[in-house]
């Protein structure tokens, strides 16, 4: 696991007034209970929803599991909310009218870097977080 400070200093970013970006970097180990396939081509679809459900079930309410989050009283503050169903602040100047924003994270699922090694018994991929998603988790 690494952390990674991103800076934008090139004289273009600077030039087109780009902030600085927290980022960090996570490797992150996947066993499985009992055999497991999953097709390449959407290992990363399902490496999303296991991850999501996963943060869901630590940070939410049992009773909420199930329930639409944005009633939630800690929705505001809630991590899962705030990186798998982001929205602007009540403040924002900028995409306050936009409902669906970007995700703060990406995915890198294993296959894609020559140096992957299957694991029988799971497999490793890659987690980027951005922004204020890096506090958060």
């Amino acid at each position: 696991m690494s952390t990674v400070d991103i800076i934008s200093d090139a004289p273009a970013a600077e030039a087109a007034h780009l902030p600085n970006i927290r980022a960090v970097r996570l490797e992150i180990r996947v066993r499985w209970r009992r055999p497991t396939v999953i097709p390449g081509p959407v290992i990363a679809n399902v490496l999303r929803g296991a991850l999501g459900i996963t943060l869901r079930q630590l940070v939410c309410p049992r009773e909420w599991w199930d329930r639409d989050c944005l009633p939630c009283p800690l929705y505001a503050e809630c991590a899962y909310g705030q990186i798998f169903m982001p929205s602007p602040p009540e403040d924002a100047t900028q995409l306050r009218r936009q409902q669906d924003l970007p995700r703060p994270f990406v995915i890198d699922p294993p296959g894609l870097n020559p140096n992957d090694q299957p694991l029988p018994d799971g497999l490793t991929f890659r987690l980027m977080l951005f922004g204020d998603a890096v506090q958060r988790l």
